[in-house]
């Protein structure tokens, strides 16, 4: 499963514990340690000083991270590889289908028709795709996530920024995208998003 439904669920408990304040001013760090297969029984959790683990039926860890119901001020990262920038509106249909594909039940999002976190990640996914254009299959490893506002049904969200690294580790090679993620001029997220873009070749 792409790493951004593993966040959607690995979401379920934050907001169920601190709702909207979390969606309009959270942050999270999350890392992806061990894939996760559609079919899995997958438990979330949310410890009392915000540590965030989603692991499967083994209870092996698959995701950890790290939320807080605020965050902090940011230090512009050094001027990078500009992106070009993407749109996606985020129409009912793609809202509720997001929550279907998800399970997710909470009422926050259908009652104040709001847009899930794992959607709004997985536009980082899509500025990738259109930039980088990854010639193998790619991996997502970590993302940290600076929340402004919630994203509303009906707005167009547009997505830039620029790519601030490329490096090889282990014959991998990896990219790290700070993006800033905007509806209507108001910011959304700024996420900084890691990925392994080009796998080694096999036997390397």
């Amino acid at each position: 499963m792409p790493g951004v439904i593993a966040y959607s669920y690995l979401t379920r408990p934050i907001v169920e514990r601190w709702g909207r304040e979390w969606l309009e001013g959270g942050t999270v760090s999350v890392r992806f340690l061990k894939p996760v297969y559609d079919g899995d029984d997958l438990a979330a959790a949310l410890s009392e000083d915000g540590e965030a683990s989603l692991r499967n039926a083994a209870d092996e860890l698959c995701v950890a991270g790290q939320a807080a119901p605020t965050g902090k001020a940011e230090s512009p990262e050094a001027a990078g590889e500009p992106l070009r920038p993407i749109v996606a509106e985020l129409s009912e249909a793609a809202a509720l289908t997001h929550l279907e594909l998800v399970g997710e039940t909470l009422p926050l999002y259908r009652r104040e028709r709001l847009g899930h976190p794992g959607w709004l990640l997985s536009l980082a996914n899509d500025i990738l795709i259109e930039n980088i254009r990854p010639a193998t299959p790619w991996i997502h490893v970590e993302s940290v996530v600076r929340n402004f506002a919630a994203a509303d049904w009906g707005q167009e969200v547009k997505v830039g920024g620029s790519v601030t690294a490329r490096y090889e580790r282990r014959g991998h090679r990896f990219c790290d995208l700070d993006l800033l993620m905007e509806a209507q001029g108001r910011p959304l997220a700024r996420v900084m998003h890691r990925a392994i873009y080009e796998l080694r070749p096999p036997g390397s």
